[in-house]
């Protein structure tokens, strides 16, 4: 199990640290690599600051551990979804983003009863010329989705492509950044924070899609079989992080909460099998 803090890399930056911590294990010698520059100072955006001395150290509880459960799709099933998704004209990332409305509505009232708020982190890499620097990397966009919708599969995955399309957009991640440095820079007290963490990051579900894996998985001695990627915690109660990634040409799928729903992940799994049968 690998595990940072976002203030120091996303999910994608794991990927390549587990890259280099196998290329270690098999013996390859890895060069030090120097302290690169920050996703604001990349984009042109201010160093996000305080002027206020830190605040005083306290003994923060524990959490309990989260549930975590992963499952790999049938290479057949995986390529199925693949074509049908093309054919659909939407990306394997906004049909994964359309089953656990699905899903999640067939096993929750709550979910069913309310709209249903799926936060999406987005890769920007290509348009920061990144390669496998190991840093915060990442924009982000969410779409709502009201209850008692009638949407099939594909037109929730359809909407979901048209909600998160701006999510890249150097738009989007210049008025995301200049947020969050407005917010940081406010000298907010911890309850502050906490508060601003509840209401504007609050969606139910987050989900993170890695897409392919970016370099062999096989290592030698040691090769990449399952990759349960990522488990992000955001600290907010009942919140489900759903997480995809592509291995040997086999989506994997992982869901991680402190409080999970139950049958969720076999229910995201279920629901794009049926709308794509292989």
């Amino acid at each position: 199990m690998l595990s940072s803090h976002h203030a120091v890399c996303d999910g994608f930056s794991r990927i390549f640290l587990l890259r280099d911590i196998l290329l270690a294990l098999t013996g390859h010698a890895l060069e030090a690599l120097p302290l690169g520059p920050s996703r604001e100072i990349l984009f042109g955006g201010q160093q996000r600051i305080s002027t206020e001395p830190g605040l005083p150290s306290f003994a923060a509880q524990r959490p309990l551990l989260p549930h975590v459960e992963g499952i790999k799709l049938a290479p057949e099933q995986t390529t199925a979804l693949q074509r049908r998704a093309r054919e659909e004209g939407v990306t394997i990332h906004a049909a994964i983003s359309a089953a656990p409305t699905i899903a999640g509505r067939a096993i929750d009232e709550s979910w069913r009863n309310n709209p249903l708020r799926i936060m999406s982190p987005a890769e920007i890499r290509d348009i920061l010329d990144l390669k496998d620097q190991c840093m915060a990397s990442f924009g982000g966009g969410e779409i709502s989705i009201a209850p008692g919708g009638s949407m099939t599969f594909w037109e929730l995955a359809r909407f979901a492509k048209v909600g998160l399309s701006a999510v890249k957009s150097r738009e989007n991640i210049s008025r995301m950044i200049d947020l969050q440095s407005a917010a940081v820079s406010s000298n907010l007290t911890g309850e502050q924070a906490f508060q601003l963490k509840r209401n504007a990051f609050n969606a139910q579900v987050m989900f993170s899609n890695l897409g392919r894996l970016p370099y062999d998985s096989n290592f030698g001695l040691l090769e990449l079989e399952t990759l349960r990627a990522t488990c992000a915690l955001r600290g907010i109660e009942g919140v489900q992080t759903l997480g995809a990634v592509s291995v040997n040409g086999t989506l994997h799928l992982t869901h991680t909460s402190p409080a999970p729903v139950p049958g969720l992940l076999a229910g995201v799994e279920e629901v794009p099998r049926k709308a794509c049968p292989a």
